[in-house]
């Protein structure tokens, strides 16, 4: 592939890439809710899919580094159909996916302060703040991952780690204070299975750890990416388990389950804790950092998803599948601009519309994520069959 593409990233920025592309921590307390049962599901889910991904990803990377990842592994292993049909859905998917992300940074946004938390609810002020970090992710991204990584770093760092470690921090108080507020006898690891609801929280669980194929879209901008590639996965693979395993059952540990079910999120949860530790303020205080720092993680995952999907039509033009002006690249910054600037603009669009639709803010963040969870399992359809045939 004739391309002029910079090679940027190494262990560390992809270690960082895929802490702000795949942990969502609002995942911790819709899982807690279910109760000590919560434990089991996350370890069915790593292991039955988020270590086989992380295995397919790492060989498939190492066989086949080029750009586009999930796209060519799929048209190298079933042809040019497939190969547009895996990229057009995983590209489409990331088209919802991100307003979702700035819906959510938004609303924590606004929580930071008590002065602006009526705002978290208003759809104008969300879609306005929106925008505006769609803005800030477009720049950067034009700019090249040189620039853009910055964000990605930060996010991936303060804004994962920090609030994770206040609530895994909280929780180890409140244990060592009051004891466990819930019970992890054996008959309660069971989960729940059967019903409908059921089957729709563990596709949600699922979709929680997806992502590790995400920076392979990147693949001629990683250093030595047969190498580095496979490194960060097993770094990044045990940091993304641990801290969505030991954030759940802090919050186990610190609240019954009755009380997590009327949570909206981390930064109530961390709340919630806080406050029954130590007072309002303390409360007040630790979920101000925790919003920040969510905000702060939701803005680097829509600068990480904007920067993998861009680089689907970008590759496919190459293939003559999409107009050639997906292909050309910043003169200065190397960047596939036509890309970048169309995926924003897309983005854009729909952050308007779900200001449009809808009588509260969380209806259109919850149409945006449902659009982008139906969509986003097609293409491993492709991925784990394509590990057999390559």
């Amino acid at each position: 592939m004739a391309v002029r593409l910079r090679r940027t990233l190494g262990v560390r920025d992809l270690v960082l890439f895929y802490l702000a592309a795949i942990v969502t921590l609002r995942y911790v307390p819709l899982t807690a809710a279910v109760g000590p049962s919560a434990v089991t599901i996350w370890l069915l889910a790593f292991g039955l899919f988020f270590v086989p991904l992380g295995l397919a990803v790492a060989e498939l990377s190492s066989r086949h580094p080029a750009e586009g990842g999930i796209y060519v592994w799929s048209r190298e292993a079933f042809g040019d159909f497939h190969g547009f049909l895996t990229g057009w859905t995983y590209w489409t998917c990331n088209i919802v996916y991100i307003p979702s992300l700035l819906l959510y940074a938004a609303s924590n946004a606004a929580v930071v302060f008590p002065q602006t938390a009526h705002l978290a609810t208003n759809k104008t002020c969300l879609a306005l703040f929106s925008l505006v970090g769609l803005g800030l992710a477009v720049g950067l991204n034009l700019r090249g991952l040189r620039v853009a990584q910055r964000l990605h770093n930060a996010s991936g760092s303060l804004g994962t780690w920090l609030p994770a470690l206040i609530l895994i921090g909280l929780g180890i108080v409140a244990w060592l204070t009051f004891g466990s507020a819930t019970s992890f006898a054996p008959s309660g690891l069971v989960p729940k299975v059967g019903g409908l609801n059921e089957v729709l929280f563990w596709a949600s669980i699922a979709y929680a750890v997806t992502g590790l194929e995400s920076a392979s879209t990147m693949g001629e901008e990683v250093h030595e990416p047969r190498r580095t590639v496979p490194r960060a996965l097993l770094v990044a693979g045990a940091m993304i388990a641990l801290i969505y395993l030991a954030g759940t059952l802090a919050l186990l540990v610190a609240l019954p389950a009755a009380e997590i079910s009327g949570l909206t999120g981390l930064t109530d949860a961390v709340g919630v804790m806080a406050t029954k530790l130590g007072g309002p303020r303390l409360g007040a205080g630790l979920g101000a950092v925790a919003a920040l720092g969510v905000c702060l993680g939701n803005l680097g995952g829509v600068s990480a998803w904007l920067a993998v999907s861009a680089r689907l039509p970008f590759v496919v033009g190459l293939d003559r599948y999409l107009p050639t002006a997906f292909t050309r690249l910043h003169p200065r910054f190397g960047t596939p601009t036509v890309a970048i600037l169309t995926m924003g603009g897309l983005s854009a669009v729909l952050v308007y519309l779900a200001e449009l639709g809808g009588n509260r803010a969380e209806q259109a963040y919850a149409v945006l994520n449902s659009l982008s969870v139906l969509s986003f399992f097609i293409p491993y359809l492709y991925l784990f069959p394509a590990l057999i045939v390559l």
